[in-house]
């Protein structure tokens, strides 16, 4: 077998020795480069197989060194290590082409295993006259990238699957402790009890995981030789791959060919585990993402009553300007990204009234100057609360600019018109109609025409002309509502 060539990309120098020492017993030529610079001019130089990069490093990261890659058309699988909160950047590397992942602290001969993975898939697209093997792979890795949930994913992986290889019949099942029930296709073609004795056959190859071949001689030789097999087993060509991304199993598909003529081969379940291996390295990366963003919710709504426990004037405050600030990013043709952003912005951009004292939010009468000074912090101690949460860094200029006016005149940095980020801006707008339909310690609230009046009035100055009259419309339409007062 032809050596292998591997590219190290990190920063930490303990940890290129023990990655090379390890992949250099293997069999494999392994260069090193301390950051994404330095690696690009390896690529240019080297025919490089397989390059494992850190995410995170000083002058170029790895998505930056990926990107580029692509853009020079240099031609390597990649291998992404990332810390458990970058797991969200590891979704986009996939996305952008990148064949895997690995979360730090890893196992060595883990690492091993998915490089040997990679570079059995490379082979597989290199391998002379298998057009089939080449275009079907990587048509899979183009068709999974454009799905973003793990149903829509795992949808369009079975969708290849049956489109490949012709099954008769066809099941994916998950692990037997994750409580869902499989996914088929045309099981109606077995007579009862099959299919749920090839789950039980199913379940021990994922165990084990590795895939299995059972041709129609094979299984009518163990149904003869007594084995507990189901009496009603038709003649069948049936293969069985697991999908393990290294200590996650997420399944086994499962696909049945019916008769004796064309069974499936070796070579057909060699690149079914392909399919698997590329597909398991997906799901389990989205399925992470989700719930890094479900973990990050919870932190998010904890933060949001922890304020409005303090102020309970403001209770759904919070939601509602997220509520109109995500309205208003559709209205403007926001890319889903974006929507996301403003939606956790409104939902946590008063969240440093938790450094104001109670005395000041609940007070029933104007602010003294003092006072007002305090309550102007409270966009910087945001801030400053949520940069400890790295996975929000995109949310903080939201939050820190949402009370900037377009004259100047607004804080912490009297930004003006453009300068301020557009997002923030359309924060400003919702929270501002907010603020004026609902009730507060020092007054009633006003109603939505009262209210819009106000914004218009402010428009130009206050803020966006343009997310004012937009609102207007969504306000006019019914799609934004003023909160029903007691």
């Amino acid at each position: 077998m032809q050596r292998s060539t591997i590219l190290l990309v990190d920063d930490e120098p303990g940890l290129l020795d023990v990655c090379r020492e390890a992949l250099g017993e293997k069999g494999h030529f392994v260069l090193a480069a301390g950051n994404g610079r330095e690696a690009l001019s390896v690529l240019e130089h080297e025919k490089i197989d397989c390059v494992v990069c850190d995410l995170r490093m000083p002058e170029m990261g790895g998505m930056d060194l990926l990107r580029e890659s692509k853009r020079r058309g240099i031609d390597a699988e990649f291998i992404f290590l990332t810390g458990y909160g970058c797991v969200s950047n590891a979704v986009e590397c996939l996305q952008l082409g990148a064949v895997d992942y690995m979360l730090k602290p890893f196992g060595i001969e883990d690492l091993a295993v998915r490089v040997d993975k990679a570079l059995g898939e490379r082979r597989l697209r290199a391998s002379p006259g298998d057009g089939l093997g080449l275009s079907t792979v990587m048509g899979l890795g183009q068709a999974l990238r454009a799905r973003s949930s793990f149903s829509g994913q795992l949808k369009e992986f079975l969708s290849q699957v049956r489109g490949t290889f012709a099954p008769d019949v066809m099941t994916f099942f998950f692990p037997s402790n994750d409580g869902r029930r499989p996914v088929t296709f045309r099981a109606n073609a077995l007579k009862n009890g099959i299919l749920s004795w090839w789950g039980l056959v199913a379940e021990r190859v994922l165990e084990l995981g590795k895939p299995r071949l059972f041709d129609p001689k094979g299984l009518a030789a163990a149904a003869r030789a007594g084995r507990d097999m189901p009496a009603a087993m038709p003649p069948m060509s049936l293969m069985i791959a697991p999908l393990v991304n290294g200590s996650e199993r997420i399944g086994a598909s499962v696909v049945i060919r019916l008769g004796e003529d064309n069974p499936y081969s070796m070579g057909d379940l060699q690149l079914l585990s392909f399919f698997c291996s590329h597909a398991a390295a997906v799901l389990d990366c989205t399925a992470k993402h989700r719930q890094i963003e479900d973990l990050n919710m919870g932190v998010i709504t904890s933060l949001v009553r922890a304020v409005e426990a303090k102020d309970p004037y403001t209770c759904g405050h919070s939601e509602r300007v997220a509520e109109y600030a995500v309205a208003l990013g559709e209205a403007f043709g926001l890319s889903r990204h974006e929507r996301e952003l403003v939606r956790i912005a409104g939902l946590l951009h008063d969240i440093g009234k938790i450094g104001v004292p109670d005395s000041i939010l609940n007070k029933p009468e104007g602010l003294t100057q003092d006072e007002y000074d305090i309550m102007q912090r409270h966009p910087a101690i945001g801030r400053d609360i949520i940069s400890r949460v790295a996975v929000l860094d995109d949310v903080l200029p939201l939050i820190y600019h949402h009370h900037e006016r377009m004259d100047g005149s607004g804080y912490p940095d009297r930004l003006m018109g453009d300068n301020i980020p557009l997002l923030s801006r359309i924060i400003s707008v919702a929270d501002g109609y907010e603020a004026m339909v609902s009730n507060r310690a020092y007054r009633n609230g006003l109603a939505s025409r009262m209210a819009m009046e106000t914004l218009l009035k402010g428009a130009g100055s206050q803020w966006d002309r343009r997310i004012v009259e937009v609102f207007g419309d969504l306000v006019t339409l019914g799609r934004v509502q003023a909160p029903v007062l007691a």
